[in-house]
């Protein structure tokens, strides 16, 4: 038979189903690492989050994005964070970072190679590991992930997947809470893993008791 020219190789068929993206790894952080590193993460030195956006200087055109601009949807009831540029960070915490980074690799590669996507195939770096702690009171709104304060110019990307730690479960409250109704039942030490975009709106619901610690990063 003659060859049409045509590209005949067998694609992969797209999952269209948003939820079958949510990666869920129960155990990926052993629960007496996560209770040792919470010694640390408890003494250590927090700051106030707050979301990083930028805005256009050329409005009807929608480019030119020069003016960096800060929020805090939550008011007073943002948590607080621990990063590597603040002042809380050290060699313990960094300690801790770097475990966590280690151990991203597997599990980003069984995420990514279970979808068998060829235009799908893999990854550059993650962002340093930011821990979040809710104290009573403390709430997240609703956003989707399109981090942009991760490139400063030395780091060239997009914000590709989320990814969300839990270090604790002796709080109550908190819910991690996605698409307006799906909570996720985090124990201490589990993961998930999402696309960073808009398909993905998330929060953390108002912590009544105890303090919620976890962490985030992001593939690019």
């Amino acid at each position: 038979m003659q060859n049409s020219g045509l590209d005949v190789t067998v694609t992969i068929p797209l999952n269209k189903n948003i939820e079958d993206y949510l990666f869920y790894k129960p155990g990926f952080l052993d629960k007496d690492f996560c209770k040792s590193s919470l010694e640390t993460l408890r003494e250590s030195q927090w700051d106030r989050h707050d979301f990083t956006g930028y805005e256009t200087n050329d409005p009807e055109h929608g480019f030119g994005w020069t003016r960096e601009v800060k929020s805090s949807p939550s008011g007073s009831a943002e948590p607080e964070f621990l990063g590597h540029t603040g002042l809380g960070w050290g060699e313990e915490q960094a300690k801790i970072n770097n475990v966590i980074v280690r151990k991203l690799q597997s599990t980003l590669t069984d995420y990514v190679r279970s979808f068998k996507y060829k235009w799908f195939d893999g990854w550059n770096g993650y962002s340093v590991i930011k821990f979040l702690r809710y104290n009573e009171g403390h709430q997240m709104a609703e956003h989707c992930d399109h981090i942009s304060s991760l490139f400063d110019g030395k780091v060239k990307g997009i914000p590709m997947l989320s990814i969300v730690g839990q270090m604790n479960e002796d709080f109550d409250g908190g819910e991690f809470v996605m698409w307006g109704e799906k909570v996720i039942e985090f124990k201490s030490g589990d993961l998930i893993v999402f696309p960073s975009n808009f398909m993905y709106p998330h929060k953390v619901q108002p912590v009544i008791k105890g303090s919620r610690y976890s962490y985030v990063s992001w593939a690019y």
